[in-house]
């Protein structure tokens, strides 16, 4: 664990340059955003940075124009092994006075996002439609860039939580189930809650995956305790 720690520091330090970006676009509303509304998108995005992905959804149960996206801008950070940056969110709203009907309106605040790359294969200057256990996901609270890398391969590692037996003062056992974090599972949210104490949501399939709460020790962190989550 040490040594991965000193691997991930090390390919902290050799940042990369990114070009000018054509956003990717995708969701499962990705057709019917419109090369128009990409250029609108590209101007609410400019005094943030450019675009580099664009996330398609929709308001339900709001009627059309209902379209939702993210837009990923290029990282602020940006390594070998580890990129960083905003999200801004557009939503369309109905108005008379446009021909095509309605306005994109710009949420309230930012949110983060991060990647973090695959062992083996660290990131260079282009930016590749991300997909599996490489999409980017949302980081919420303070975590430095090592501990961020830190945290992600170890759930990559599949990590697991051992099979726990306790003796009461009556005499009696109680038994607690272990359990395995399948790291195939894309994260979808890192959450620091405190210098020792992280939740890191995954998911499984669209809208279902797991909390897994894991803390720091000395050299490493360990799972506290896993649940499922569903939409």
């Amino acid at each position: 664990m040490i040594a991965t720690l000193v691997i991930a520091l090390l390919a902290l330090t050799n940042p990369v340059r990114h070009p000018e970006l054509e956003p990717l676009v995708e969701g499962e509303r990705a057709d019917d955003l419109r090369p128009e509304d990409v250029e609108r998108l590209k101007s609410a995005a400019a005094p943030y940075g450019p675009m580099w992905l664009i996330q398609v959804g929709d308001l339900k149960p709001l009627p059309p124009p209902n379209l939702h996206v993210f837009v990923y801008i290029a990282p602020q950070v940006a390594t070998s092994a580890l990129r960083r940056g905003k999200i801004i969110t557009l939503y369309q709203e109905k108005s008379t006075n446009q021909p095509c009907g309605y306005v994109w309106k710009t949420g309230h605040g930012f949110m983060e996002w991060s990647q973090v790359a695959i062992e083996g294969k660290p990131y260079g200057q282009v930016f590749k439609k991300p997909h599996g256990v490489d999409r980017p996901f949302i980081v919420s609270g303070t975590l430095s860039d090592a501990d961020l890398v830190a945290v992600v391969r170890f759930m990559r590692a599949s990590p697991e939580k051992p099979d726990k037996r306790t003796e009461n003062p009556d005499g009696s056992e109680s038994f607690e189930p272990g359990t395995k974090v399948n790291g195939a599972d894309p994260i979808s949210g890192v959450i620091a809650k405190g210098d020792c104490y992280v939740e890191v949501n995954t998911e499984y399939r669209p809208g279902a995956g797991h909390k897994v709460e894991i803390v720091r020790t000395n050299t490493s962190w360990q799972i506290y305790a896993v649940s499922e989550w569903v939409m």
